[in-house]
């Protein structure tokens, strides 16, 4: 029963559709990152926090889990990606923002917050096919662009 997500009034499929989809996304994901990337320190936090949003998907699609635990839960892998990229935070206050006295480390807890909203918003929004997909590739795209 839990490995379908039955039609509601609140849902606008109307017929039962499988859960656990973000297995396949994930490890297709995770196979182009293999071939693409080495991976060590940062790449390996990214996929340390994406292994344990994983692992909340799954046991939310099984045992329908509390808003307030998965908000919990979120923070870990946030604080993880945090605590990988530091030094390229601290480097982004120095260079960016000019003065690390500007936000200090209430940068830290903003960050984790941003994360998890980030997170949390692409999920909100993944209900309409393709929306989640098309939202994220224009704000890589953006990201790839400052890069530059």
């Amino acid at each position: 029963q839990n490995m379908l997500d039955m039609p509601g009034h609140r849902k606008i499929h109307e017929e039962a559709i499988p859960n656990l989809g973000g297995i396949v996304i994930f490890f297709g994901f995770l196979l182009s990152l293999l071939f693409v990337v080495q991976i060590e320190g940062q790449v390996k936090a990214l996929l340390i926090g994406g292994v344990i949003i994983l692992l909340l998907g799954v046991v939310d699609d099984i045992a329908n889990l509390s808003p307030k635990h998965k908000f919990a839960i979120q923070m870990i892998p946030a604080l993880i990606v945090i605590i990988y990229n530091s030094d390229l935070i601290n480097s982004f206050i120095v260079n960016q923002l000019r003065s690390f006295d500007l936000l200090g480390y209430l940068l830290y807890p903003i960050l984790i917050f941003w994360i998890v909203g980030i997170t949390n918003s692409i999920n909100l929004i993944d209900g309409l096919d393709g929306l989640a997909c098309g939202v994220s590739i224009i704000c890589g795209m953006g990201e790839f662009y400052n890069l530059l």
